[in-house]
């Protein structure tokens, strides 16, 4: 297919793989046309006018068709949105609305989130900064091993922040802190 020819059609392949997959989705297992069959359909088409995309006009022809497919969606969702019936109109009293009867640990969320938060930083600054310093002693220059302690920085408060919220203790918590931070006393010293 030409270049010029392949961006309309996946295009249009991408706004109808959305009309495919919602219909499909909306239909009851039982109905003429297999259900599972007009979701494939959907898929294919959809992944058929992304390399048709990709073809016609590369990364940029692929962020074109996936616009497309989304605007097609948000039309679709806005539509049943707007269309909808409206629920019952029901007065419920919310937990969020009525005021605190009691302070509900407030000190230890505090602390909670100090230590998610600030510690897990710094943790993850402590073992990027002993990554780098690693780094050094290899031999690697200096401008890499800054791009790989700004690389690992992220990942690291990630993760650490991660693990701080599921250990259930305190001492724990100040263990997986303190064992991070270990590493980089001897880029600190």
């Amino acid at each position: 297919m030409e270049p010029a020819l392949a961006m309309p059609v996946a295009v249009l392949l991408a706004c109808l793989s959305v009309l495919l997959l919602r219909r499909a989705w909306r239909r009851r297992q039982g109905a003429r046309a297999p259900r599972t069959a007009m979701v494939a359909s959907g898929w294919c088409a959809l992944a058929l006018g992304s390399i048709l995309a990709a073809i016609g006009a590369g990364a940029w022809g692929v962020a074109v068709a996936a616009t497309a497919a989304m605007m097609t969606a948000m039309a679709l969702l806005g539509f049943a949105a707007w269309s909808a019936p409206a629920g019952p109109a029901m007065e419920r009293q919310r937990r969020a609305q009525a005021a605190p009867t009691k302070p509900h640990r407030v000190c230890g969320r505090i602390t909670t989130f100090l230590l998610v938060a600030v510690g897990a930083f710094a943790g993850a600054v402590a073992l990027a900064l002993a990554l780098r310093f690693l780094a050094l002693l290899a031999g690697w220059s200096e401008a890499d091993a800054n791009v790989t302690m700004l690389f690992v920085q992220p990942i690291a408060w990630a993760v650490l922040a991660t693990a701080l919220l599921v250990t259930p203790s305190r001492k724990r918590q100040l263990g997986i802190i303190a064992f991070c931070a270990v590493p980089a006393l001897p880029a600190l010293l």
